[in-house]
C-alpha cells in the first residue's frame, strides 16, 4: 500500500495504495460544501489504487474523500474515497525534478 493514515485510533491504508514509494505528502481540509477533504502524496509510484481499480498516476496523486463527480455525499451515506491523478506542471517531467530545484 505504501500509505496510510490513522483514523479513530486504528491505521489503515488508503485505498490499496500506490505501486511504489511516497517521498511526501501533505493533507488539504477544503470545506465540506466544496467536496471534504484530500491527501497529496508524491514520489516513485506509476499508479495508485482504490475500488474502481489501478488509476494511472505518474508520482504525484491525491487521495480524496467526497465526490468525484463534484458533488456532495454526506446527508445519511458514506462520502466517496478515492484517487486521482495530479498533473505534472508544464514543462515538468517528474517530482525529482520539482525536488531538484529546491
Amino acid at each position: 500500500a505504501n500509505v496510510a493514515r490513522f483514523f479513530s485510533g486504528v491505521w489503515e491504508s488508503l485505498g490499496d495504495g500506490v505501486d511504489g514509494v511516497v517521498h511526501v505528502l501533505t493533507a488539504v481540509r477544503i470545506p465540506l460544501s466544496l467536496g471534504g477533504s484530500c491527501v497529496y502524496v508524491a514520489g516513485d509510484f506509476t499508479e495508485a489504487r482504490d475500488r474502481r481499480g489501478a488509476q494511472p498516476a505518474g508520482g504525484l496523486a491525491r487521495w480524496c474523500v467526497g465526490d468525484p463527480e463534484g458533488g456532495i455525499r454526506f446527508k445519511g451515506r458514506d462520502l466517496a474515497e478515492y484517487w486521482e491523478a495530479v498533473h505534472m506542471p508544464a514543462g515538468v517531467a517528474s517530482v525529482r525534478a520539482i525536488a531538484a530545484q529546491k
